[in-house]
């Protein structure tokens, strides 16, 4: 295989893929990213979380990796650089008014900063005041608001509910008819603990996903994704060879070209031995 056609740089998703409940990247994946990072082929981050809650994951890798895509595509980020490659937030308006639809929905929305930026003051999650929320809301990070449908203190990348999907599902589904073509609606969790995430026209990991390819002067048959859940999509139907993770959905399985063994075994790993060699 000739280095033109070789791949040279492979998305993965982080949640489900490299990582499960416990947050820590196995042996066997580090040592496999490891082995493919000395071959010269980039590894990126493409994760529906933000830089914030991101960082402490890739900082587990065995180098210092450069680009990650963050925010299911909101952002994408090179970590030696001051500030985005690119990112997309919400207009105002429609920000605000899909808060307003949420509140009315009786579910509690949740308005995230773009997080570009590393720290905490620049990854916000603001919250209605006087609103229940969910156990993962966490001051100071998570931050009641007063008058949030109509006054934010930023421009969000995106807003965002969290419960069953039985209630969420449904919800997404309306919004997708009366205004999607204005929003992107990313959906993603299991039956009990669904989530819609809310974002700018056209936003999906494809889009941040071709904008890092873009920066290293690649093209599209030297790439490779890996993911798992309905927020790889775009990303795994881009790529050039695309993975579902064996723990992934029916519909994830059924767009990917191959499956890997489960994320308790290894299967990141499977898949990185399979289609980069030395």
């Amino acid at each position: 295989m000739s280095d033109d056609s070789r791949i040279r740089a492979i998305f993965l998703d982080l949640d489900g893929t490299l990582i499960d409940h416990t947050e820590t990247i196995s042996p066997a994946i580090l040592a496999e990213l490891a082995r493919i990072n000395r071959l010269g082929c980039e590894v990126v981050a493409c994760t529906g979380r933000t830089r914030f809650t991101a960082e402490h994951i890739i900082r587990q890798f065995p180098f210092e990796p450069r680009y990650i895509v963050t925010s299911n595509g909101g952002a994408a980020l090179n970590l030696h650089e001051a500030g985005p490659i690119m990112v997309r937030r919400l207009d105002m308006h429609e920000a605000h008014f899909l808060v307003g639809t949420l509140v009315e929905a009786g579910i509690t929305p949740y308005v995230y900063e773009d997080a570009i930026n590393p720290g905490l003051e620049y990854a916000r999650v603001l919250y209605p005041h006087g609103h229940s929320v969910g156990p993962f809301a966490h001051a100071p990070r998570y931050r009641p608001q007063v008058h949030i449908h109509n006054s934010l203190p930023f421009q969000p990348i995106s807003v965002s509910a969290f419960g069953p999907a039985a209630i969420l599902r449904p919800l997404a589904d309306q919004l997708i008819d009366k205004i999607g073509d204005r929003i992107s609606v990313i959906q993603s969790g299991s039956g009990t603990h669904w989530g819609i995430e809310l974002f700018s026209h056209g936003v999906n990991k494809r889009e941040g996903m071709k904008v890092v390819v873009q920066r290293l002067g690649l093209h599209q048959h030297q790439t490779m994704a890996v993911g798992d859940h309905f927020n790889d999509i775009e990303m795994l139907q881009w790529a050039h060879i695309s993975v579902a993770m064996g723990n992934a959905q029916p519909e994830i399985k059924a767009i990917a070209e191959y499956t890997a063994p489960l994320l308790a075994e290894d299967g990141a790993a499977w898949a990185i031995r399979q289609f980069i060699s030395n």
